[in-house]
């Protein structure tokens, strides 16, 4: 028995949502802070940078580390909700939320600074974005083309990037440092989404999107530090990612029930266009006010490339030494979204959303080495469309919240 075309279209329409909705959030640039040091300071680092974090957040500032130091950071855990309101309406009238969760545990950060000859060399190893989605809901008797009597949805979406290379950094006076760090570039993503719907008068669909991507690429960071008084420290970083391979595969099937030749339907589609990123320049204040006490200022500027807008985004964060063997770290920062406006004029709009975040940790010293412990809370709102046949715009709401704790040491 062949479904009815609007049965079949309202599966596609289905289908279509989840393309949108499940694709990584390639719409920030600062999806996570790593480091040590850095973390708690909310990434208000690139005129600070005098420890192994540096190569990642200015090379030029592991020219001033005050001895060879290695730290690493591990995100304990790190969990986020993506919330779209009311996308879906039953037959009573009550609307329904989409909801997409995302939980990973990993190491975020392993650096290491070392003398070599006149200056410093370092390597390091970010992972700067990762997150590993999933999304299991039931919805009954929901209105449509047709009443959908049952409509599971379940979804995995596993996405993570990597850095890592070395770093080298040269003091040409007392005051002035120039560095460099030239990361290899990783990223592998994979999805799946199955979805059955079982309408009014029996009849089902099965529908499953299987996507994968790899990319691999180059990010050369130039920084340079410069202190013009003893309290008073500016820094400079440009970087830029290239990709120099992409391959991404996309499967669509969608089986009929009752399934019989002219009920299956199978889709493929391999891509290798690369994706273009912006030049990004970081300018950084550091203000000493004393030895146990320090603020610190990032202002982190990405210029715009084919439809994703230019971005300015802003760190605030203090350090404040209560004794010599404890120190405490706050900040504050914005993760603003590089989507256009979603507006109801246009259909199959990205989803814009601006994102704020508040970090804090504490650190413990003992002899060389030192433990810290923090908490990043990221939150935000804005605009979505999740169906591409409809220009409805629905409300979206994102909250993250990461735990972590690093060591370092000097040797």
């Amino acid at each position: 028995m062949l479904m009815p075309k609007n049965k079949l279209l309202l599966c596609i329409v289905l289908i279509l949502m989840f393309t949108l909705t499940c694709h990584a959030d390639e719409t920030h640039y600062i999806n996570s802070n790593v480091g040590d040091r850095a973390s708690g300071m909310a990434g208000a680092y690139t005129a600070i940078s005098d420890d192994s974090s540096g190569c990642y957040y200015n090379p030029a500032g592991i020219a001033f580390a005050p001895a060879n130091k290695f730290s690493a950071s591990v995100n304990a855990i790190s969990t986020s909700t993506r919330t779209y309101k009311n996308v879906l309406t039953d037959i009573s009238g009550n609307t329904l939320d989409w909801e997409q969760k995302s939980f990973s545990l990993l190491p975020n950060y392993f650096g290491i600074v070392q003398t070599f000859g006149p200056g410093m060399v370092g390597f390091s190893y970010a992972v700067p974005d990762s997150a590993q989605m999933r999304q299991k809901q039931v919805f009954t008797n929901i209105q449509g083309a047709q009443v959908i009597d049952t409509y599971t949805i379940n979804l995995n979406n596993y996405d993570k990037a990597y850095l890592f290379g070395p770093s080298y950094s040269y003091k040409v006076s007392d005051s002035l440092s120039l560095g460099g760090t030239l990361y290899y570039y990783y990223r592998d993503s994979e999805l799946i989404v199955n979805q059955f719907v079982m309408f009014q008068d029996n009849t089902e669909a099965i529908t499953n999107i299987h996507s994968t991507r790899t990319d691999q690429g180059i990010k050369p960071i130039l920084g340079v530090i410069w202190d013009p008084m003893d309290n008073l420290s500016i820094g400079l970083t440009l970087s830029k990612l290239w990709l120099f391979d992409s391959e991404k595969d996309i499967q669509s099937i969608q089986n009929n029930y009752p399934a019989d030749a002219a009920d299956f339907f199978l889709v493929k589609q391999s891509l290798s266009d690369k994706d273009k990123f912006p030049l990004s320049t970081a300018l950084g204040l550091a203000w000493f006010y004393s030895p146990s006490l320090l603020f610190s200022c990032d202002l982190k500027y990405f210029d715009s490339v084919d439809d994703k807008k230019s971005v300015l985004n802003i760190a605030l964060a203090t350090e404040y030494y209560t004794s010599e063997r404890f120190a405490i770290r706050a900040g504050i920062y914005s993760d603003m979204s590089n989507a256009p406006d979603v507006t109801s004029a246009t259909v199959s709009d990205v989803d814009h959303m601006d994102i704020y975040g508040l970090s804090l940790s504490g650190s413990f010293f003992s002899g060389k080495s030192s433990v810290s412990l923090g908490v990043d809370w990221g939150f935000g709102k804005g605009d979505a469309q999740v169906d591409a046949s409809s220009n409805t715009v629905y409300d979206v709401e994102y909250n993250n919240l990461t735990l972590h704790i690093s060591t370092s040491f000097s040797y």
